[in-house]
């Protein structure tokens, strides 16, 4: 119906001329009727598919953390490499560890710290001021039990002209021009020399700039003292690298508490890639557990209940390559369950921790054989022998890998959810031609209840007129 035939089935409508109903709006109450079931039958399809695409982008993004857990241990030299740690990382802790350090614990207890000398000079009214007519020498003297002299020639007499002049000679002695932000525009300069009693230092110089005054040493040099594994040291710097042999470990605070100093040879870093890896499954288990169970109240819970064989079988493909044995003979351990993994009657991941630390402890370099096969960098289309990592590692790819089951069922929800945006549109359209024919039904009635009435009101008046003659 056109836009102006509409406009005068609505005057005449409110006009009375027809049956008073709003045919417009019980042509879109009927059309409505006949299209909401439908219409809400495919938003909820589409609400379902976009939920299961989250719920299998989770799952791929869970294996992938059982994945990264591999990828840590599929190498025998990242297995190799020493690992420092300490009980308290504020008091001392390692800053470098090579592949050649000792395993073992050593024990420190740090009742001094090593300090360097600082020493400032007298005030000066400004970073230029002239301390001479003519250019000068400075006399440095260093050390302690020994010591040694450095001329330093002051060429620009000034402040910046020291301390540029200094910093030149380059004999360990640094210095700095502080501006003292006060309203005069003062400076001072300041010298400091390196850790240790035999950092302290002497200045002397023509003029005096205040070095010698004991007043303007702010901080004496001393050296490091401490315990370690109970024999009494000093050491001029914080930074000792000649106590764990191939190590170098930071002192930063004093305390009278004894810190503990691990190296180890890679064992840390298997424990804790096979933590992360049992922890990341169960989490994969309680995700999986969610998406089948209508019941669950997380976000996308029971998202996957139609696809209950889908979800198990990426368990237990994963179960399958944890508990599978090594593609190469490592003596006696052979897989997982010999370093002390097992499950409960949940099907969780269990780690003996205790039976793991034995292993690593008595057996390490068979655990690194059975993971790894003692290779390195090893493609997984390598035909060389493979550890259970790499193993691991390709199986985890079939499973969340381009073709994977869990890439095609997201293929297939999102390819659902195309055809039922179509299918919503088509709705659309079809319902509107539902309207139209309710429309054109009802304005058909309208014109007869209009000439119905028409017909009335000429025979009431007739009957009237009729009646009026009798009267008369």
């Amino acid at each position: 119906m056109s836009d102006n035939a509409s406009i005068s089935q609505q005057i005449l409508t409110s006009l009375g001329g027809g049956s008073g109903i709003d045919i417009f709006k019980l042509a879109r109450d009927l059309a409505d009727v006949e299209k909401e079931p439908k219409q809400l039958a495919l938003e909820s399809s589409i609400e379902k598919s976009e939920a299961s695409i989250s719920a299998y982008a989770a799952i791929a993004y869970q294996v992938g953390t059982i994945k990264s857990a591999f990828q840590t241990m599929d190498d025998a030299d990242e297995l190799t490499k020493s690992d420092g740690s300490s009980t308290n990382t504020a008091v001392a802790a390692f800053t470098s560890v090579s592949g050649g350090a000792i395993k073992g614990d050593y024990d420190i207890t740090i009742s001094q710290l090593a300090k360097s000398q600082r020493t400032v000079s007298n005030v000066f009214a400004a970073s230029n001021t002239q301390l001479s007519s003519s250019s000068f020498d400075i006399t440095l003297t260093i050390g302690s039990s020994s010591t040694t002299q450095h001329t330093v020639s002051v060429a620009t007499a000034t402040p910046q002209g020291v301390v540029d002049a200094i910093n030149e000679k380059n004999v360990g002695i640094t210095a700095s021009l502080v501006s003292l932000g006060n309203s005069a525009g003062q400076y001072q300069i300041i010298l400091e020399g390196q850790q240790g009693t035999e950092g302290a230092f002497a200045v002397s110089s023509n003029p005096d700039l205040g070095f010698s005054t004991n007043s303007n040493t702010i901080q004496s040099s001393q050296n490091a003292s401490m315990t370690f594994n109970g024999v009494t040291i000093q050491r001029p710097s914080n930074e000792i690298s000649d106590l764990v042999s191939g190590a170098t470990l930071q002192l930063k605070a004093t305390s009278s508490d004894v810190v503990t100093l691990s190296v180890a040879n890679g064992e840390n870093l298997l424990k804790n890639s096979i933590k992360e890896m049992v922890n990341n499954f169960n989490d994969m288990q309680d995700i999986l557990d969610a998406l089948v169970d209508p019941d669950s109240t997380v976000e996308n819970g029971g998202a996957l209940i139609n696809d209950f064989t889908g979800v198990r079988y990426v368990e237990q493909q994963l179960r399958n390559a944890i508990f599978a044995n090594s593609p190469t003979n490592s003596g006696s351990i052979s897989n997982l369950r010999d370093i002390g993994i097992t499950t409960d009657k949940t099907g969780k991941l269990i780690l003996d921790e205790n039976k793991l630390d034995q292993v690593i402890s008595s057996n390490f370099q068979d655990v690194k054989k059975m993971l790894t096969a003692n290779t390195n960098n090893q493609s997984t289309y390598s035909a060389a022998p493979k550890g259970l990592a790499l193993s691991a590692i390709e199986k985890i790819d079939a499973l969340i890998g381009a073709g994977s089951v869990i890439s095609d069922r997201e293929k297939n929800a999102r390819e659902a959810i195309s055809g039922f945006e179509e299918d919503l549109a088509k709705l659309e359209a079809k319902m509107e031609g539902v309207y139209e024919r309710y429309l054109t039904q009802f304005s058909a009635m309208e014109s007869l209840v209009r000439q119905m009435n028409s017909t009335r009101d000429y025979l009431e008046g007739q009957f009237e007129m009729m009646a009026n003659v009798y009267k008369d």
